[in-house]
């Protein structure tokens, strides 16, 4: 999804907030002297160019206690964290084990398969 920008005579940026009507087009932008958005229409001759640009993607869940991930996608981990795919945390517990390390930290009854008897 893009946002639609344009810059006017004089170099200010502002947001196109809707189609032209009657020769002027509905814009905002920042007021800094007074710290909120001005909604203004201008004239469409003081439109020198209108371009987009990209709107951020929403913030990823996160997974701070743990729990299932609805879909597949890229993740940013902390230092330290690790991802491990259910069926393979024991082999990985074994391991850290053997390397004299603390095994996987289980947050959830869910994210780990039971135990061998």
């Amino acid at each position: 999804m893009a946002e639609v920008r344009a810059q006017l005579i004089g170099g200010q940026n502002v947001r196109i907030n809707g189609p032209p009507q009657r020769g002027e087009v509905p814009v905002s932008y920042w007021n800094s002297s007074i710290h909120e958005y001005q909604h203004v229409r201008v004239p469409s001759s003081h439109i020198v160019s209108v371009y987009t640009t990209p709107v951020p993607p929403s913030t990823p869940p996160r997974y701070k206690k743990g729990g299932k991930i609805p879909k597949s996608g890229l993740y940013k981990l902390h230092k330290g964290e690790v991802v491990v795919p259910a069926h393979r945390v024991n082999t990985v517990d074994k391991a850290l084990k053997k390397d004299g390390k603390k095994p996987l930290k289980k947050v959830c009854k869910n994210c780990v398969l039971p135990k061998k008897q």
